[in-house]
């Protein structure tokens, strides 16, 4: 029944209509109340289509919700297993729905998010660039000049993905003086080690490997 009525909207172009029921649908079988989201909805024609080989209208069903990250890592006193749950299954679920009512090829579905409590981080990241800080100072292998030019140029920071699915991972690099008698794969090292004793970033790094930039 829900099917017939999606399927109706769209031959009608009865959008506000559709959103609600997506917006109904998804409350309740997705986000089980746990999580803020809206829905909003675009027709886009001409589109070329792989699997048939000929251009048709799509329907683009674009999906916002807001991702709390102090409930989403264990190391946070407001860690919520259940929450955590539902965001990290959310796109599978909805493709699930889409599949299920016969939606799949029909509908283009985009995942975006807004993050809030994501300044939880930014305690350990400070530390662990004042860390940082402290044993570029106290490395043999680099001289004066080395060090002030590291210590200039290092950064250390979150990033958090925005679309497809949340994503965090910690960001390092900058310039390095390439002609030190330390490697660079060495100073990654200790950029792991130091950042390895904070619970967040710790758990961060577990999932996903430092991302290091350098010039």
């Amino acid at each position: 029944m829900i099917f017939q009525t999606i399927y109706n909207l769209m031959k009608d172009s009865e959008i506000q209509k559709l959103v609600e029921v997506l917006q109904k649908l998804l409350g309740r079988s997705v986000f089980k109340g746990k999580v803020d989201f809206n829905v909003d909805t675009r027709m886009m024609t001409n589109y070329f289509d792989v699997h048939s080989g000929k251009r048709k209208n799509k329907l683009v069903v674009n999906i916002w919700f807001d991702v709390d990250t102090a409930k989403m890592f264990t190391g946070s006193n407001q860690y919520d297993k259940d929450y955590a749950k539902v965001v990290y299954n959310a796109q599978d679920n909805v493709d699930r729905i889409m599949d299920h009512f016969g939606l799949d090829n029909k509908v283009i579905t985009n995942f975006n998010f807004d993050y809030v409590n994501n300044d939880i981080f930014d305690d350990e990241v400070n530390d662990l660039k004042s860390d940082v800080m402290d044993i570029i100072e106290n490395t043999e292998e680099l001289t004066e000049d080395q060090k002030e030019f590291l210590k200039d140029n290092f950064f250390v920071n979150v990033y958090a993905r925005e679309d497809d699915s949340p994503y965090w991972t910690l960001e390092a690099g900058g310039n390095f003086p390439h002609s030190s008698e330390l490697e660079l794969s060495d100073f990654e090292s200790i950029v792991y080690e130091a950042a390895s004793k904070y619970p967040l970033l710790n758990e961060m790094i577990e999932w996903n490997e430092i991302s290091f930039w350098w010039d």
